[in-house]
């Protein structure tokens, strides 16, 4: 069995945003938000052969029919 536990700090830079992605938790936690003007990304500073993403997205609260809840991998 191999164990791998990542720093956010060391493998992932955020690249776009204003404030709105942050690293939290000793390096344990990635949060991207996205508001009225804009969103927020980030890029893994290794290169993968593959990989897993999980993630929770949070929803506004009350009606919040037509938001749409995806993102978007790119291969650079």
């Amino acid at each position: 069995m191999v164990a791998l536990a990542g720093n956010l700090y060391q493998d992932v830079g955020i690249t776009w945003g204003d404030g709105r992605g942050k690293i939290l938790n000793n390096g344990q936690l990635l949060t991207l938000s996205l508001d009225r003007v804009s969103g927020s990304g980030f890029q893994s500073n290794n290169q993968y052969l593959y990989g897993k993403i999980d993630m929770q997205i949070k929803l506004v609260p009350g009606n919040s029919a037509g938001t749409v809840t995806a993102y978007y991998v790119s291969l650079i």
